[in-house]
């Protein structure tokens, strides 16, 4: 097996990759074209530099699969306001931190795999072409960049000490900036100077105007290259070795959770469905210290935020049928033969 020593940097572009790469194994064969399809392929970590504007996200907190939260649709609707405005408060903690941070020295952002995947055909992408939500999906700060990006793992004890809650995974961030002004005839000039200071190329935007509030939103589209995407080096060992063909003792970081990947007969979507479901029963069965949670219970959360998460195209048509994918690791009381006795 090849010992990949790739500590010298931290991160890499990918024709920086391509090139350490042809040189580290003296050949010529790797370009960043292929590196990407192949990143795609095994859903290996992207990322681009960001810089000079903000984002709003859409979170799934780690209290989300608690007995609390599954009761919601029986909580009063005092209770259901409540419980609203206490993750509208965290939502927005968490957004002002990390666009504090994509203001100041600037953030690395994970980058859905399915916003890039016709890259290696046009070279170039429009997020005008993307779903709202289907563009970014974590954030490293440029000095952790060793940690978990999905679930926002460098924020994790601040949250915990200030809600006893943190970032179970992110769904999506939203890109935007905020222009605030005071005259009228000084806005055209505030937009454009803030369209030129933005790390990634603008190339169209959506304004709302509040008037009342002397702000203008804006919602950017970008134009994202081939020169824009990062790796990470840790990513990048991984991608080699599987690249290579080689055993991996640590398999590659996905949105949640490390996935073995392979298995024959079982295609890349299926694999990582059912590694998330066994991760979310895993979680709720540990959590679940009344013995309550059956196997039928928990086919369906899970099937439930799976679904949720995009995955219905891997899901079977009845959360029932999710059995075979959790029964290994049900803990005994979970059996539909009956509950255990007190």
């Amino acid at each position: 097996m090849f010992n990949l020593n790739i500590g010298q940097f931290s991160y890499y572009k990918l024709q920086e990759a391509s090139d350490f790469l042809n040189v580290k194994h003296a050949t010529q064969n790797t370009t960043p074209i292929k590196l990407l399809k192949k990143a795609i392929e095994y859903k290996v970590r992207l990322f681009i530099y960001g810089k000079n504007f903000s984002i709003d996200g859409d979170y799934v907190f780690e209290s989300f699969l608690s007995k609390e939260n599954q009761k919601y649709s029986d909580m009063s609707e005092a209770e259901k306001l409540e419980r609203r405005e206490y993750n509208k408060k965290i939502n927005g903690v968490i957004d002002d931190m990390l666009s504090e941070l994509l203001n100041d020295r600037g953030a690395f952002l994970q980058i859905k795999n399915e916003a890039i995947e016709t890259l290696p055909l046009i070279h170039k992408i429009d997020t005008q072409n993307i779903g709202e939500g289907d563009l970014f999906e974590g954030l490293l700060p440029i000095d952790n960049l060793k940690a978990e990006s999905n679930n926002l793992e460098f924020i994790k004890p601040y949250l915990l000490n200030k809600f006893n809650n943190s970032v179970g995974f992110t769904l999506a961030h939203y890109p935007k900036i905020e222009i605030y002004y005071d005259l009228e005839e000084e806005l055209d000039a505030a937009l454009n100077n803030a369209i030129e200071k933005c790390s990634l190329k603008i190339i169209d935007y959506f304004c709302v105007h509040k008037e009342e509030n002397k702000l203008l939103i804006i919602e950017p589209y970008f134009e994202i290259t081939l020169d824009d995407l990062i790796i990470l080096d840790d990513d990048l060992v991984k991608l080699e070795q599987l690249i290579l063909g080689n055993d991996i003792t640590e398999n590659i970081q996905t949105n949640f959770s490390p996935i073995t990947l392979g298995r024959k007969g079982l295609s890349q979507g299926k694999a990582l469905a059912q590694h998330i479901a066994r991760h979310i029963a895993e979680k709720e069965w540990q959590a679940d210290k009344g013995q309550e949670v059956r196997m039928s219970d928990m086919t369906n959360i899970v099937w439930a935020k799976l679904h949720k998460l995009g995955f219905s195209n891997e899901l079977p048509d009845q959360a029932r049928s999710l059995k075979p994918w959790i029964r290994d690791i049900a803990p005994d009381y979970a059996s539909e033969a009956g509950r255990p006795q007190s």
